[in-house]
């Protein structure tokens, strides 16, 4: 039996000021944003002669905190901007990990899993004002959902020699919320 908790938690300063003057229409942005992030995690791991087993869960957590514009394109095709509070984002995640001997020198291994991937913080605070007129029209959302991930893996682990090792290994991966742009 062993058991390990643990966690961390992360508060930001950051602060940005840039100006463009290579173009006929400069853009310049200045902004100072304090996002916040934690986990926390609990593993249990069970060892027996025949089985090991690993089970664990984790909470991650992420607050932007930050008030910004989303532009859009009304009727008129004119471009407007609505104010938006950004909302904090978290997950639980659970894990599981099998490792069984099957043969002296074969191991059948079975993982399982959820993971949690905050945003670039760049994706999340470029241009939160909104303004596309300028020669730089990407715009941040601060409110970006983290990416998801859930993944299989089942491998078999044979010792051929005392030198030599084959491994066959079949995954399986889902990812959501990976960032674009419109």
């Amino acid at each position: 039996n062993q058991i390990k908790v643990g966690g961390e938690y992360r508060s930001y300063d950051i602060f940005w000021d840039q100006k463009q003057f290579y173009n006929a229409t400069p853009f310049g942005e200045t902004y100072n944003h304090l996002p916040k992030y934690a986990n926390l995690y609990a593993q249990h791991k069970l060892e027996y002669n025949d089985i090991i087993i690993n089970a664990g869960l984790r909470f991650d957590y992420l607050a932007s905190r930050v008030t910004y514009f989303k532009p859009r394109i009304d009727q008129q095709s004119a471009i407007v901007s609505d104010q938006f509070e950004s909302t904090p984002k978290s997950q639980i995640s659970p894990r599981l990990g099998v490792s069984h001997p099957v043969a002296e020198n074969t191991i059948l291994r079975f993982n399982y899993g959820y993971f949690f991937q905050p945003p670039k913080f760049w994706t999340m605070f470029i241009n939160t004002q909104g303004e596309v007129n300028s020669r730089y029209p990407l715009v941040g959302n601060p409110d970006l959902r983290p990416e998801k991930t859930i993944a299989y893996e089942l491998g078999l682990n044979h010792a051929l020699a005392s030198d030599l090792t084959l491994d066959v290994t079949a995954y399986f991966k889902d990812i959501e919320n990976l960032i674009a742009s419109r």
